[in-house]
């Protein structure tokens, strides 16, 4: 039977939901509140029938069954500017309570992917002490650096966010936040984002001995990865400007994927 919210007719298999609150299973953190999943099916616990949602735990990697107050469906689309006004009060803080629930996936997103690129360059760059290009462990060092900063930035950005989502009770004042945190940062990140480009044009020009060229490569690929993530966030700031939050979530996991396609080729 539905509840008064009419959840359980909402949440089926393959829906995409949030978790509420963190989780812990047998002692060790299973879910963060905060932290997107989905659905895989809908299965009632003979013996405890409210755990009926089967979902992955991403930290420990097993199925378990939640309750239907573990879980609301993930917000997929913000209110249109026309809607704000008489009667949408409470859409607004909906949507503005997507920042609440997402403080911890935020700063997953905004600040712990860069800092685990930059983890990774360090990695190539002590196997690169080995190599006979000093210029491509030179390039790689540059990378790190600005990939660190990068970083640092990051987590800056994902704290303001944060505490402009706790100050403004409703989407419609939390945009000239936003504006604020979007003016503050984006000189950075563009600056991010040029600083890459002309590390991967330098590597490009590298003529590199047969036996660095696959180092090469890799590094002028994951370049190509961090400097498009770095135009994502120019993107997200512009988004958070315009008080556009679930866009800006949406954007946030795109540069999480690009930081992955990095890292993924500098291992």
């Amino acid at each position: 039977m539905p509840d008064e919210s009419g959840l359980s007719e909402e949440i089926a298999a393959g829906t995409p939901c949030t978790v509420t609150r963190d989780i812990t299973i047998g002692g060790e953190l299973a879910f963060e509140e905060g932290e997107t999943v989905t659905v895989e099916k809908v299965d009632p616990n003979p013996a405890k029938p409210d755990y009926r949602y089967v979902v992955r735990s991403r930290l420990l990697g097993s199925l378990y069954q939640l309750r239907e107050k573990d879980l609301v469906p993930a917000v997929e689309t913000a209110p249109d500017d026309d809607e704000v006004g008489e009667g949408t009060e409470e859409a607004g803080r909906r949507e503005l309570g997507w920042l609440r629930r997402h403080r911890k996936a935020v700063t997953v997103c905004v600040a712990l992917a860069l800092l685990a690129g930059a983890a990774v360059v360090v990695v190539l760059l002590l196997k690169g002490g080995k190599s006979p290009s000093e210029t491509l462990s030179e390039k790689a060092t540059e990378l790190r650096k600005v990939v660190e900063e990068a970083g640092s930035s990051s987590t800056s950005l994902s704290v303001e966010i944060q505490n402009a989502s706790r100050k403004a009770p409703t989407a419609e004042e939390f945009t000239p936040l936003g504006k604020e945190i979007a003016r503050k940062y984006v000189a950075a990140f563009q600056g991010y984002y040029k600083r890459i480009k002309a590390i991967r044009e330098e590597l490009q020009a590298v003529e590199a001995a047969p036996e660095v060229k696959a180092v090469r490569a890799n590094l002028v690929k994951a370049s190509d990865s961090y400097e498009r993530a770095m135009l994502e966030y120019v993107t997200a700031l512009d988004q958070i400007g315009k008080g556009q939050i679930n866009e800006a979530f949406a954007t946030f996991q795109d540069i999480q994927k690009l930081i992955n396609q990095g890292n993924a080729l500098l291992q």
